[in-house]
């Protein structure tokens, strides 16, 4: 009875069987990309996690199509590592008004380091173009040597649409501005570097950096470092100059 039941709902009810075993992880046999991908394969739309949408657990939304069909929202128990407490936290700040940064996370949910990097690996930052926000994206950009917030105006969205929703690895050319620990790079123009990513695996050496005419480290120094020069010892006699030593006499008379 309970394979016949399951069967039925996935046939007819394809969105809700997705979310209803997503919500029941971990059961063991299938993992979630796999039942992801087995909704999607039947036509069921499946939304990523959004830090302005997602809720726990996975939920229905409407699609704007008039098909009896809804889409499935990934709820925040997805996102890997990620705790209850952050996720409550998250939800709850945000009832007011969505955020429309990493760092205005950061500072409305107070939720540690960790989860934030979490929650960038999970893809919830990305491409958000937040309602309050006036057509403006938000997107989370790495790379050795950390995490930026980028801000891409509308204007520059229209003119790099293709680049920003197909890249798979995107160069950008901005101003940046630093509040505290955050940086924000506020986009002026962005370039496909997705051909870049097919020669990572076969490259023998390490990417070249450009490196500025003041890095002395690169290009060697006209004068000598006073650091490698040698330093003068200067010997101290304990006693003074043998010339200043005075004895006292004394008279045995």
């Amino acid at each position: 009875m309970i394979a016949y039941a399951s069967s039925w709902m996935k046939c007819w009810h394809p969105d809700v069987f997705c979310s209803a075993l997503l919500n029941a992880q971990p059961i063991g046999f299938y993992a979630p990309a796999q039942i992801v991908r087995d909704a999607q394969q039947h036509g069921v739309e499946v939304r990523p996690v959004c830090i302005n949408e997602s809720r726990w657990d996975c939920t229905l939304e409407p699609r704007g199509v008039d098909d009896g069909r809804l889409a499935v929202r990934l709820g925040l128990r997805m996102v890997k590592g990620l705790g209850n407490a952050e996720a409550a936290r998250l939800i709850s700040c945000r009832s007011n008004q969505p955020y429309v940064s990493v760092d205005d996370v950061w500072r409305r949910a107070a939720i540690p380091s960790a989860a934030l990097v979490e929650l960038a690996e999970a893809d919830a930052f990305v491409r958000q173009r937040p309602g309050s926000a006036k057509g403006v994206m938000f997107m989370t950009i790495e790379d050795e040597t950390g995490v930026a917030n980028l801000v891409i105006w509308q204007g520059v969205f229209e003119k790099n649409r293709r680049v920003v929703l197909g890249a798979g690895l995107i160069g950008v050319r901005g101003k940046v501005q630093r509040e505290g620990e955050a940086i924000h790079i506020v986009a002026q123009h962005l370039t496909d570097l997705s051909a870049e990513l097919a020669s990572v695996g076969s490259r023998d050496a390490s990417f070249p950096l450009p490196h500025g005419r003041g890095d002395a480290f690169h290009h060697g120094s006209p004068t000598a470092d006073p650091r490698d020069m040698p330093k003068a010892r200067n010997l101290v006699d304990p006693y003074g100059h043998i010339d200043e030593i005075r004895v006292r006499t004394r008279d045995f008379r």
